[in-house]
């Protein structure tokens, strides 16, 4: 059963300039499938996924897409574009749906995994932690010492209004899952539970996920907790609970000051500082 609110972006599509970099619906013009794909939502590897499998070598190579297992081997030159120049997509893959219609995917993610995943792909990884490099996703991100950097992270997510967040942090409630009408052929596929994407599979017919993409098996380093305080931690839970309605979730996340582990998404409850 599909949740109180439906999707927005049904039936149009934005071109990608940055690395996944808007919400897009994407469409096999000959069987009629569709999936729409927000950032943060493993949107490169259900790229790559579809490209190798409804397109395949030698063409998919053209668009690098070095999630497949076998990418190395069967594409020996450069690729001359990016996976992501979905307007230039090979056929049947485009961004307009043809004359038939099929079922749509709906992808999501747990919204306290996908906000946490945002510190540790964009502020540590990308940006080693430097608040200032981070000015390029988050332009008003907290410079004060006394928040530790997981707090600033969070401030500066929380309290940007939504329509100037970059789209790998905005609201899935905003994106994917957006309000509007339902429409009857639509599934949605839950990423924290259907790992291997069944969903995305059988609705367009595709090769089991693991014959084509490779294992993403391992553990964030560094293990560490950072304390976020009582204060903080009410706007994030009030920012994630209408992603959570929309997912028809309870939220989980507890009011207080906490010490949150982003390398498994967990929170430890503290005392007072």
């Amino acid at each position: 059963m599909l949740p109180r609110v439906a999707v927005l972006l049904l039936w149009g599509g934005v071109i990608v300039i940055e690395p996944c970099s808007g919400s897009h619906v994407i469409y096999n013009t000959r069987t009629g499938a569709s999936v729409c794909i927000t950032p943060k939502l493993a949107c490169s590897t259900i790229i790559d996924y579809i490209l190798w499998s409804v397109v395949g070598p030698p063409t998919a190579c053209d668009y690098g897409p070095s999630h497949a297992i076998d990418y190395k081997a069967k594409c020996p030159s450069a690729h001359t574009k990016i996976r992501y120049d979905l307007e230039h997509f090979p056929e049947p893959l485009a961004l307009k749906p043809g004359k038939r219609s099929g079922t749509h995917v709906i992808v999501y993610r747990d919204p306290w995994k996908r906000l946490l995943s945002g510190y540790r792909s964009k502020f540590v990884a990308a940006c080693h932690s430097n608040r200032t490099c981070f000015r390029h996703w988050i332009k008003n991100i907290t410079m004060d010492e006394r928040r530790t950097n997981l707090e600033a992270y969070f401030l500066g997510v929380v309290m940007t209004p939504n329509h100037r967040l970059d789209l790998h942090f905005r609201p899935q409630n905003l994106q994917c899952m957006g309000q509007g009408t339902r429409q009857r052929n639509a599934v949605l596929l839950n990423l924290d539970v259907d790992t291997n994407m069944t969903v995305l599979q059988r609705a367009w017919d595709l090769p089991p996920y693991d014959s084509i993409i490779k294992g993403r098996m391992y553990e964030w380093r560094p293990a560490k907790c950072e304390r976020v305080a009582r204060d903080i931690m009410r706007r994030v839970v009030h920012w994630l609970d209408y992603d959570y309605e929309a997912v028809q979730s309870s939220n989980p996340i507890q009011i207080g000051d906490v010490f949150v582990c982003p390398h498994n998404n967990t929170i430890i409850p503290a005392g007072p500082r």
